[in-house]
């Protein structure tokens, strides 16, 4: 089966709608990016999930301008197929050329 949208939207999507897949997103993001989406995050990059109240705005700034270069064509095409941001190491809009990474 096709899903449509990008990882992280289907994880959202999912994660309304499913308290166990949730919760497993909360505890251990990596495995289930893995496993349900065949996502493999390397171990030197940290993932946070956060679950937002309804009394709280959660604000996730993207790195500092000078710290980010342009990626190798060789990483956007290992990068292909949808959306990813990686906490501070990748922010992908894939197909769309607008991938950087930290210096």
């Amino acid at each position: 089966m096709f899903e449509s949208g990008t990882v992280q939207e289907q994880v959202l999507e999912r994660a309304v709608k499913d308290e166990s897949f949730r919760q497993e997103v909360l505890n251990n993001p990596r495995a289930v990016l893995a496993r349900e989406y065949n996502v493999h995050i390397p171990e030197t990059v940290s993932i946070r999930v956060v679950e937002d109240a309804a009394n709280t705005l959660t604000i996730a700034l993207p790195p500092k301008q000078e710290s980010l270069q342009e990626l190798s064509d060789a990483e956007l095409g290992a990068a292909a197929g949808g959306q990813l941001v990686i906490g501070n190491t990748f922010i992908c809009t894939f197909g769309k050329g607008a991938c950087v990474k930290p210096h």
